[in-house]
């Protein structure tokens, strides 16, 4: 059985955390991870080739470019804004014409999950099962999740999910 088809609910508690877990397009993200590491497990999740995709220190402002072909795409960090969240973003940026990341929403506390599926996998897993939306919420939808309150976290998948 695929691990879409055991969310049965909207209920949290009732979440199938252990088949996600070990779902291969799962992207386990700490608030101390490097952007190399994301940007490795980026390819291992979603089965891409790295072909010429780089970071790239940018001298000039101390912070990593993501750097695809001619697209370069800044990965700032700060007060306002966490490395881990920017690298996230700007891996939907040059890759949201074919994958999406979403969070799951609505209980990893200590480590952020997010599965990457292409746009027409979860085109596909939205329409076969309403709950989808409810648990994995895309990560251009949401602020900051590292800096965030877990609070304005669920509302804003609640949000996306329709509550």
């Amino acid at each position: 059985m695929h691990p879409y088809d055991t969310i049965v609910s909207r209920d949290v508690d009732a979440f199938p955390l252990g088949e996600f877990l070990d779902y291969p397009r799962l992207m386990s993200v700490d608030w101390r991870e490097e952007e190399p590491r994301m940007l490795s497990a980026f390819f291992t999740a979603t089965g891409l080739p790295a072909d010429g995709t780089t970071l790239e220190m940018d001298d000039r402002t101390s912070y990593y470019q993501l750097v695809r072909g001619s697209d370069r795409v800044d990965v700032p960090w700060g007060d306002e804004v966490s490395a881990q969240h920017s690298m996230l973003v700007a891996l939907q940026r040059v890759f949201g014409a074919s994958h999406s990341i979403r969070y799951l929403n609505h209980g990893c506390a200590d480590t952020a999950s997010f599965v990457v599926e292409t746009n027409e996998d979860w085109r596909r897993l939205e329409s076969a099962n309403p709950h989808v939306r409810w648990f994995f919420t895309p990560i251009e939808r949401l602020p900051d999740v590292f800096k965030s309150d877990i609070d304005e976290l669920v509302r804003v998948g609640e949000t996306y999910g329709g509550a």
